[in-house]
């Protein structure tokens, strides 16, 4: 039988916020899914440590089953930065103490991720961690899941006009095919397989998109 829900005054060993059925939450380690309203709050011990199980519905990832013990919920008018992520697969949160100047964030915006850029990775983790940068587009919500992403804003029009997004996410791409050419013509020089053929096996954004880097030439 499954503990009763905790109650909403308490918070758990690590200060942990405790929510209930119709709270206004974010995934402060995924900001691209915006602000979620919780449907089910159930109350769980796990290493002896209270946390809970959250039924979540976000606005852009639609219906999530989470645990506050691995994923960071925080009350959606919490301050962005103000919480921590726990998730190491994603970037060190900003810093509250020290808010990045808007320079820096726009920076942010045009910046490949690690995981697809960095030499000491596998050729097959940097190819997979750029193929998923071909899922987001200029287009409506898509733009707004990318800016989210890239900057750890929950809201980025709140500090980007659209045209300043639409400007460096032209940016963000061109980079982001630019590299994704070259990581393919690397693994061609190793393997000895001819960069058509592993062309061929791209998805289809991000063939066309290597096409479009070629006829600019």
């Amino acid at each position: 039988m499954c503990p009763p829900p905790l109650p909403t005054t308490e918070r758990s060993a690590d200060e942990r916020p405790i929510f209930r059925a119709g709270d206004r939450v974010r995934h402060a380690g995924k900001p691209e899914w915006g602000a979620g309203e919780v449907t089910k709050a159930q109350g769980l011990l796990q290493s002896g440590v209270k946390c809970q199980r959250l039924s979540i519905r976000f606005e852009r990832a639609g219906l999530k089953h989470l645990s506050t013990a691995a994923a960071n919920i925080r009350p959606a008018d919490e301050p962005v930065g103000a919480a921590s992520s726990p998730d190491p697969a994603r970037p060190t949160p900003l810093d509250p103490l020290e808010p990045p100047s808007r320079e820096e964030m726009l920076a942010r915006l045009a910046t490949l991720p690690p995981e697809a850029i960095d030499p000491t990775r596998s050729a097959r983790s940097r190819v997979e961690a750029m193929l998923s940068l071909y899922r987001f587009s200029a287009d409506g919500g898509s733009l707004l899941d990318w800016a989210a992403t890239q900057t750890r804003l929950a809201d980025p029009l709140a500090e980007f006009s659209r045209a300043e997004l639409e400007e460096r996410f032209v940016r963000f791409s061109d980079a982001r095919d630019r590299a994704l050419r070259d990581l393919v013509a690397d693994i061609a020089a190793r393997s000895g397989v001819p960069v058509g053929h592993l062309r061929d096996g791209l998805p289809t954004p991000a063939r066309d998109a290597l096409a479009r880097l070629d006829a600019r030439r």
